[in-house]
């Protein structure tokens, strides 16, 4: 029953972080008219030359869009580690995964795909980033950004924190934030 219920708070953790992601997409491309993907979506357009002075004005829009980006490159992270577990544990067992070595095999080919993607797509989030906001201000903040998510995906995705005493983990969360 224990293991159900963290299986069950870190299935609501990852919709939690899609439902994040798209409620950002949208507040973006709604109070902004642009689209903070790489591509085009719907009614928005894609940020050009003319949209960089507006952008730039305001811390709102650089946070948005850091944000939306850090998250995929911490889930990037959360897959590479996953899949290192799921590669050891596949040749641990001699490829008895269970239900079968293709069933095995077709499982950390879909992780090695998915991480693929948010780590591609955090590559090019960082270019655009760099290429749209002023470089001392927006690197140390990705780089926060991306710290922050990717511990909160570790502690919650792999109870890294299950050992610690409640005094450390109160003051690693105070040093932070």
């Amino acid at each position: 029953v224990e293991m159900y219920w963290r299986g069950r708070y870190r299935q609501v953790y990852v919709y939690f972080l899609y439902a994040l992601f798209a409620l950002l997409v949208v507040y973006f491309g709604c109070r902004f008219n642009l689209s903070p993907l790489p591509i085009g979506l719907g009614c928005w357009r894609r940020i050009g030359a003319t949209d960089l002075v507006l952008l730039n004005q305001a811390i709102l829009p650089a946070v948005i869009f850091v944000t939306l980006s850090a998250l995929a490159g911490a889930q990037s992270v959360v897959h590479g580690k996953v899949l290192s577990l799921e590669v050891r544990y596949a040749i641990e067992r001699q490829y008895d995964c269970g239900s079968g070595w293709r069933t095995c095999v077709s499982y950390i080919g879909v992780v090695l795909v998915v991480g693929l993607c948010m780590a591609t797509f955090w590559m090019l989030q960082l270019q655009r980033a760099l290429s749209f906001f002023h470089s001392p201000f927006v690197i140390p903040l990705l780089q926060a950004s991306w710290i922050f998510w990717t511990i909160l995906s570790g502690i919650i995705t792999f109870e890294e924190f299950s050992d610690m005493p409640a005094v450390d983990i109160g003051g690693f969360v105070i040093s932070v934030v």
